[in-house]
């Protein structure tokens, strides 16, 4: 028996990624636990021991069950939570079991180009590293032959810490912005949901905080455990920063060493400097060999759809940014790119954000064409002619075939 599965009976609630690595791990391992699947959609399971709840009303009778085990799709507030008797996630029992050092990496933008890098340079150090959580594996399907020297890199989303309890051995904190609000109800909530991630560490414990932005710094400087904000070129321990066109590193015997050039990282921005420096911070605090760290970085491949230069048509270049889900993301992208940008394709989901500042950077490039898609394109031109004072040629369209 884990610690976060009570009873006999349990109940998966929500059947997506995660909760089917729920129903691998518990059969594996548990086999003599009741399982029933609770989700929306009808589950076409060929099993004669797991039960299937779907429809409308698949929460209902949830107090039933010893354990809950609920997705990060259902919010806490859900109203037929409140009867379970007892609640956790895939999450919480991934750390409750998870023998290893785990390494957690949350923020609102470039959670998994840090992530990735990071267990890229652990891979390159020759280390038992695991990329695990948004961009990885499901944490329980990694567990398998894992011991105390195993390093899980694991990317932590607001909806996976809004009911965490438990923290990483290593809490790294990226900038936070509005993001998620939907889901949330308030970017109040949002934050908060961000900083139980440091609720539980031990002073043995470290946080890596972006220390440039305020949400970051304050969930920082809540953790017991050691603070190594970033990017910091006065570090008491360890640290990195960018300077003269080097990110450079303290390590815990020298300081101001040039690590590597800016035109050697093969991921572009301001911000993916930054990321870059996040992952340094965490290689120096677990005593990666410098050669390794280089050497990682500049093999790193750029993920995709964060940046990522798909091709060149008719001397045209194309960028896929398709995961910058905020203004602050496309603003870094454009930060980025600099004047070369010459179209801009947007809009999509209405996320209730905000988007004054991305009209301001947008009025203020160089773009000549915009390509807006509902449901924000409308609320984007708005922005963008709130700022603009030159001709810029902007079209609606309904889909990306248009």
């Amino acid at each position: 028996m884990t610690k976060e599965i009570i009873g006999d009976s349990v109940l998966i609630a929500g059947f997506g990624r995660e909760g089917q690595s729920v129903l691998r791990y518990i059969t594996s391992y548990l086999p003599n636990i009741i399982i029933t699947i609770a989700d929306k959609n009808p589950q076409d399971i060929k099993s004669t021991t797991v039960k299937i709840k779907s429809g409308e009303n698949y929460l209902k009778n949830i107090n039933k069950f010893d354990t809950v085990i609920k997705s990060p799709g259902i919010p806490r507030s859900t109203p037929e939570l409140s009867s379970a008797q007892y609640i956790t996630t895939a999450t919480n029992i991934f750390f409750s079991e998870c023998p290893g050092t785990i390494i957690g990496v949350t923020g609102t933008k470039g959670k998994s180009t840090t992530s990735s890098l990071i267990h890229h340079i652990f891979t390159i150090a020759k280390l038992d590293s695991r990329l695990v959580g948004n961009i990885g594996e499901p944490p329980l399907d990694n567990l398998d032959k894992a011991t105390d020297k195993s390093l899980f890199v694991c990317e932590l989303s607001s909806y996976q810490l809004d009911d965490i309890k438990y923290s990483p051995h290593i809490a790294v904190i990226l900038p936070i912005s509005p993001e998620h609000l939907t889901y949330h109800k308030s970017f109040e909530n949002y934050v908060n949901a961000k900083s139980h991630i440091v609720d539980q560490q031990k002073d043995t414990d470290a946080v890596i905080f972006f220390m440039n932005n305020e949400y970051s710094s304050k969930i920082g400087s809540k953790s017991i455990g050691q603070h190594v904000p970033y990017p910091n070129n006065n570090p008491l321990l360890v640290g990195a920063w960018y300077q003269d066109n080097y990110i450079y590193i303290k390590t815990k015997d020298s300081h101001n060493i040039p690590l590597i050039k800016k035109e050697e990282i093969p991921i572009i921005g301001k911000a993916n400097i930054e990321n870059c420096i996040a992952a340094v911070t965490v290689a120096l605090l677990i005593d990666i060999n410098l050669n390794d760290i280089k050497e990682a970085i500049k093999s790193f491949k750029p993920l995709e759809h964060r940046l990522e230069p798909i091709g060149t048509h008719r001397g045209i270049k194309f960028y896929n940014d398709s995961l910058a889900t905020t203004p602050v993301a496309t603003i870094h992208a454009l930060e980025a790119l600099g004047d070369q940008v010459a179209t801009l394709i947007a809009g999509g989901y209405d996320r209730g954000l905000d988007f004054e500042e991305l009209g301001k950077a947008i009025a203020d490039s160089k773009i000549k064409n915009i390509i807006l898609f509902p449901d924000t394109g409308s609320l984007i031109e708005e922005a963008i002619y709130n700022h603009i004072h030159r001709n810029v040629s902007i079209v609606h369209v309904n889909s990306m075939q248009d």
